[in-house]
């Protein structure tokens, strides 16, 4: 998930969460930044075969985007 840093809410959101999935080189402190990654994503297509497997492995290994293990969770917190 490409992510523009900045203050905003979803700015924060997209960060966080191309952090919490360990794509940290895809958030982009500027507007050039951001551009110049998102060229670069478009053009290379072997970088782009690296992050998409990188994503998948860290969308497995997190249980993001798994509803049964996000339910299990909060009920665990939830003492449920």
């Amino acid at each position: 998930m490409l992510a523009l840093a900045g203050d905003r809410p979803l700015a924060r959101m997209g960060a966080g969460l191309s952090a919490f999935l360990g794509l940290d080189e895809l958030v982009c402190p500027t507007m050039q930044a951001y551009i110049d990654t998102a060229v670069d994503l478009a053009t290379d297509a072997q970088r782009r075969r690296d992050v998409r497997r990188r994503l998948d492995e860290a969308v497995r290994r997190t249980g993001l985007f798994d509803p049964r293990r996000i339910a299990s969770a909060l009920e665990d917190v939830a003492g449920a």
